[in-house]
């Protein structure tokens, strides 16, 4: 017999679901409390690449970030900033590891109440840089 399809399409991500680990009241050892990521949140913001990426190319354009990004309910100046921090190689696309950065930014200032920063972190900027997730061995 035909076995039931396993892999059903699933809903779009809610910004409201994304379980945040909460924030210390203040900053420790006087660093701005960081716009790093946590443990599991780039295999997160990875794995909603994957279902954004809607042509397979490793990209997700503006028109399809746009659609994702507006639901955050930040005003559209500050997700251009965003973007433009996030689009590192200013292609106008963003790649898997420049899409876990712009969405984390988007996490940190439309849930935690941080500023969008002016220059894109060092921890994101690394992030981006070695092209996604750190750590060895493969996929």
């Amino acid at each position: 017999g035909l076995a039931g399809a396993a892999a059903q399409d699933l809903p779009p991500p809610q910004f409201h679901g994304v379980l945040l680990p909460a924030a210390p009241a203040a900053p420790v050892g006087g660093a701005p409390a960081g716009y790093g990521f946590a443990d599991g949140d780039t295999q997160r913001y990875e794995g909603l690449f994957s279902s954004y990426d809607t042509d397979g190319d490793g990209y997700i354009t503006g028109n399809e970030a746009v659609a994702l990004f507006s639901q955050s309910g930040l005003d559209r100046a500050a997700l251009r900033d965003i973007w433009n921090l996030s689009d590192v190689d200013k292609d106008s696309k963003l790649s898997r590891a420049e899409f876990a950065v712009a969405f984390h930014l988007i996490v940190c200032v439309s849930k935690r109440g941080m500023p969008v920063p002016a220059a894109l972190p060092a921890p994101l900027a690394e992030y981006v840089r070695h092209g996604g997730a750190a750590g060895g061995g493969g996929g």
